[in-house]
């Protein structure tokens, strides 16, 4: 559920952006698990606020996050343009957050949550842009980040669509 066709869009345009982003940067299996781990990050925080929430806005300052921290946890190793990627991101944040401080309607405590979580993920995460991925794949980590977001996913499918009718 989405607040509005613009709201969608805007969420879809940037999920497209920092999908691409945190599956190179990662891998798949991490992406996924960032993704979901982001999610519900947001969704904790958000249990304190009383804003309500709709969208996947968590999620995807859980992704900018993870990249922001990832750059600067390994700027030794990154190349001096990749570094832009990340300070450019901290500032879409910190623009974003701004603009929804201003609205009495944004839930900032999903975002705040989301970017939490993904910037304790991506400075704990090994990148993938920065190992073989092959051999990152197959690592039982990997492959348990994956098997826990697809068990969450499929969980809350199961519990919550129901709920939708």
């Amino acid at each position: 559920m989405h607040a509005s066709g613009d709201h969608l869009a805007g969420n879809m345009f940037m999920l497209f952006i920092l999908g691409m982003a945190c599956e190179h940067a990662f891998g798949w299996q991490a992406f996924l698990f960032l993704y979901v781990s982001a999610c519900v990050t947001g969704a904790v925080v958000t249990l304190v606020s009383s804003v309500p929430t709709v969208g996947a806005s968590g999620a995807i300052f859980g992704l900018a996050g993870a990249i922001i921290s990832m750059m600067y946890v390994n700027r030794q190793r990154i190349e001096l343009r990749d570094h832009r990627v990340g300070f450019v991101l901290a500032i879409w944040s910190i623009y974003t957050l701004v603009l929804g401080f201003l609205s009495p309607i944004v839930s900032n405590s999903c975002h705040l949550g989301g970017l939490f979580g993904g910037l304790i993920l991506g400075a704990l995460l090994p990148p993938a842009i920065l190992a073989d991925r092959a051999e990152l794949a197959r690592r039982p980590t990997s492959r348990l980040q994956s098997t826990l977001a697809l068990t969450a996913l499929i969980a809350s499918a199961i519990l919550f669509v129901p709920c939708l009718r």
